[in-house]
């Protein structure tokens, strides 16, 4: 502990001169910070790579049997150690120089209050190796607050433009775990010649995000959008058949609670009014959608809900999968019950959307699988329950996932119209 106190000591007296180095490593709050809270894993990540620490110096550590780190993760002991180039670890030159600067480093963080974070600990070890200690990052007006020289490690989009799949995805920003996973717009084309058919089916919603400040770590999204769902059928001498031809509009409002501890609760509570328009019955449904997320963050990469984690904990470059559930509670009423009225009665549908997202982290192999089940029971209207089948396999060009190439599968009644549908397809995806 004498080793840590001297540094410690030392980066107090320098922190601000420090941040402010033209060769400091700041890392900015997008780089590292998770609903509130600085990652630790991400910190780490951070420092070792900008202090260009060799990626195979973590194998030496974690051959080596020290006592005093017996079980805790490679990742942790890299900067929670601060005799890590002694016993059986052979250090170099490089190796000690950075491991010096990515801890001096970590200690100015610590040791920096009120600025851009916060912390009631300054020693590495007990941050780290703590799971109760905590470096919060500091917000104003809804807004992070960075530190001085804090260098922008990922490109940051500034577009408040959001495009998916499905309305009730548009409060989940692209910087959130979870966009990986979300729906997508899709444009796809099938072509039968023998049978001498085509299908031309084009899905999505459009929206503009407005966060507004409600102070603390809890966040607040407004997202009003305008929404398409329209699928095309041409056979040669027969007239062209529309199975959906709908457009709606409405708003998201959402609001995210973030918990505390080592694998934080929180949620995202959201309310959507829509009113459609079935432009192939001549039907229109004002509607009130309330969903809730339950959130489980993958602090120590024990358990996720709702957020990634690690195939493999050790790893960041193999996969990672993400476990989904929500509550949904839908109210719709018809305003207009067009040409089959018995049909469009006024409905109350509460149940779960449950299913699982597997994505590949190394860049080389860009896939996603994302399977998805809705079920609703009907407490008033025409269906008696509802139940909704997606599946889909994307391959990205780009290491964001903005843009795909997805095989999808979809089979069940939809969950605004009620109507059934079963599709496969390959197509042309986009979300942002």
């Amino acid at each position: 502990m004498r080793a840590w106190g001297i540094l410690v000591a030392a980066a107090v007296a320098g922190s601000a001169s420090v941040a402010g180095a033209a060769d400091a490593t700041v890392p900015s709050q997008s780089d590292i910070c998770v609903h509130g809270l600085v990652d630790k894993r991400l910190l780490v990540d951070f420092l070792a790579s900008a202090n260009h620490l060799r990626w195979s110096f973590a194998d030496d550590v974690a051959a080596d049997k020290s006592v005093a780190f017996k079980g805790v993760p490679t990742w942790k002991r890299l900067l929670a150690d601060p005799d890590i180039c002694g016993g059986g670890i052979t250090c170099s030159k490089a190796d000690k120089a950075a491991l010096e600067s990515a801890q001096f480093e970590l200690i100015s963080l610590l040791s920096q209050q009120g600025q851009a974070y916060r912390s009631d600990v300054k020693d590495p070890k007990t941050f780290l190796l703590d799971d109760r200690a905590q470096l919060r990052c500091v917000a104003q007006a809804g807004a992070p607050v960075e530190a001085d020289g804090a260098k922008m490690a990922k490109v940051t989009y500034t577009s408040k433009f959001r495009i998916r799949g499905i309305a009730d995805d548009l409060y989940w920003g692209r910087d959130d775990a979870a966009f990986k996973g979300l729906s997508k717009a899709t444009l796809s084309f099938a072509n039968d010649e023998t049978g001498g058919k085509r299908t031309d089916k084009l899905v999505g919603v459009i929206g503009y995000e407005f966060d507004p400040a409600i102070g603390g770590s809890n966040r607040a999204i407004l997202v009003p959008y305008v929404g398409f769902n329209r699928n095309v059928v041409r056979t040669t001498g027969k007239a062209t058949s529309v199975s959906s031809d709908t457009a709606d509009v409405g708003f998201v409002a959402a609001i995210g609670t973030v918990g505390d501890g080592p694998t934080p609760l929180g949620s995202w509570w959201t309310v959507r009014p829509d009113y459609l328009f079935d432009h192939s019955d001549h039907s229109g449904i004002a509607s009130l959608n309330l969903v809730y997320t339950p959130i489980v963050n993958n602090r120590q990469n024990r358990f996720a809900l709702n957020d990634y984690i690690r195939l493999k904990a050790a790893e960041d470059d193999f996969a990672s999968w993400e476990p989904i559930l929500e509550l949904h509670l839908d109210n719709g009423w018809y305003t207009q019950r067009g040409i089959t009225p018995a049909a469009h009665t006024d409905y109350n549908r509460l149940g779960v959307k449950v299913g699982a997202s597997l994505t590949s982290d190394n860049p080389a192999i860009p896939f996603t699988v994302t399977v998805t089940e809705t079920e609703l029971a009907g407490l008033r209207g025409s269906l008696d329950s509802l139940s909704y089948f997606t599946s889909a396999i994307s391959w990205s060009p780009d290491t964001k996932g903005y843009f795909t190439v997805d095989l999808s599968y979809t089979n069940g009644n939809r969950e605004d119209t009620g109507k059934r549908e079963q599709a496969t397809g390959i197509g042309l995806a986009a979300k942002f």
